[in-house]
């Protein structure tokens, strides 16, 4: 910090020379004709009456006047003949003009001719010395002032750097959830950048986490039944007893290219947000041409619940299409007899929702299920397939288009699959997610 105080305090004094030796002079030469004028008709008013008051005078009286002015005010009066003051012809000049003339504006040193060839002269400045004192001392509170605000300025700067120290060791330790403070304790927008680079930076490392655990027992298990397959196939007489060994091995691979195609796709998404795509979607139309794709993926009949009037939204169609494919899968997995698909749209956000009459999930495992790789059975058993990505993926793309994806019960039973996104224009997501 005592550094950083004397930079602060060095440059500041640095900057009050330059003003004093440089700008100071520069402004002063800029308009040193109208400073001239201005101290001009200052004493304009006490030339009128020196000039109404010498003819009357004796020279005994006049003397005795100009002695008390001179003794009585920090502005002394002298005059004299025009020959006897050493004037330049441009001085000169301008009193025969019956103009002022100011020979030092800083000293208040001016002349003007007040009868016949007399000139009076008035000035230089005087001063009290006690009162040069008072100057000379404030010049020095002036700097022990401006030292006093800049050791605040450094310290307080110091205490939020620190801060923000602390916060970038904790997390370089390990501590993911640690956040630099915000407020006032922020240095500018760093700390704001900093937490969001924590976030990010957290996500990815929990989601190679979450990869790198789950990959060894996903795997596992199909690369064993293959392995089994393989041992049944040398102990086969005959291409009859080979053949389902042959398609459960197919299976398998099928399998895992699945699960190699999901775990890319969502670590790809987690390494970079994608820019988006974006476009002005029909909803009602759009989701009508969903549902009657996913017909034929899902045996649950799909219902349709939506406003009368027609409703667009700015989203990329690729990926909002593929987040509401994994929720409609999702549902009919555990669905018995019917999905509802509804929307609606508010002043600030629209909702989507997927119903289902499942059993519905506990609101004690809903938190998790966002996470790669959670699914409901313990066991990890596929009867009701997947993977445990696909709500992963789909909160990875509500995400991007800046919305949020809950899970509810719904009025059937069930679970209900809420996504809601804000209602913005396609040029503050796209410029949002640049900045990301």
């Amino acid at each position: 910090m005592l550094k950083l105080f004397v930079s602060f305090y060095l440059l500041l004094v640095a900057l009050y020379f330059v003003d004093s030796l440089v700008i100071e002079p520069i402004v002063i030469s800029a308009y040193q004709e109208a400073l001239d004028e201005d101290l001009a008709r200052d004493h304009r008013g006490t030339f009128i009456l020196l000039e109404t008051l010498h003819p009357s005078l004796s020279a005994t009286q006049w003397q005795q006047l100009l002695e008390n002015i001179s003794n009585e005010s920090n502005l002394p009066i002298e005059t004299r003949p025009t020959d006897q003051w050493q004037l330049s012809e441009g001085a000169l000049t301008v009193l025969h003009k019956g103009e002022t003339w100011v020979e030092d504006w800083e000293e208040d040193l001016v002349y003007r001719l007040i009868d016949g060839d007399v000139v009076a002269r008035i000035g230089p400045m005087g001063t009290i010395e006690s009162v040069m004192d008072v100057d000379g001392l404030d010049q020095f509170f002036l700097f022990v002032v401006m030292g006093g605000f800049t050791l605040l300025g450094a310290g307080w700067l110091q205490y939020r750097l620190k801060k923000l120290e602390q916060a970038t060791m904790q997390f370089s330790n390990g501590q993911l959830d640690f956040r630099a403070p915000t407020g006032y304790l922020s240095v500018g927008g760093i700390n704001q950048a900093f937490n969001s680079m924590a976030e990010r930076l957290e996500r990815l490392f929990l989601s190679h986490r979450h990869l790198t655990n789950a990959v060894s027992h996903e795997l596992r298990s199909p690369i064993m039944r293959i392995r089994f397959q393989l041992e049944m196939l040398s102990d086969a007489k005959d291409d009859e007893t080979r053949q389902p060994h042959f398609i459960g091995i197919s299976d398998d691979i099928d399998d895992m290219d699945t699960l190699v195609d999901e775990m890319l796709s969502y670590a790809r998404m987690e390494r970079t947000e994608p820019l988006l795509q974006l476009n002005n979607v029909n909803i009602h139309s759009w989701l009508a041409e969903q549902c009657n794709h996913l017909g034929c993926e899902v045996t649950t009949p799909i219902e349709l619940q939506l406003p009368p009037e027609p409703i667009r939204v700015e989203a990329d169609p690729v990926l909002l299409a593929r987040l509401f494919r994994n929720l409609v899968c999702n549902a009919g997995r555990f669905a018995r007899h019917r999905i509802v698909v509804g929307f609606a749209s508010e002043r600030l956000s629209c909702q989507l929702w997927v119903d289902d009459d499942g059993p519905g999930i506990p609101e004690s495992q809903r938190g998790g299920l966002f996470e790669p790789f959670t699914r409901l059975e313990e066991s990890r058993s596929k009867q009701h397939g997947g993977f445990g990505l696909g709500l992963a993926i789909a909160a990875q793309i509500a995400r991007c288009h800046r919305g949020t994806l809950e899970i509810q019960t719904s009025t059937y039973g069930g679970t209900r699959m809420l996504l809601t996104l804000p209602i913005t224009t396609s040029l503050d997501i796209s410029t949002t997610l640049v900045r990301h």
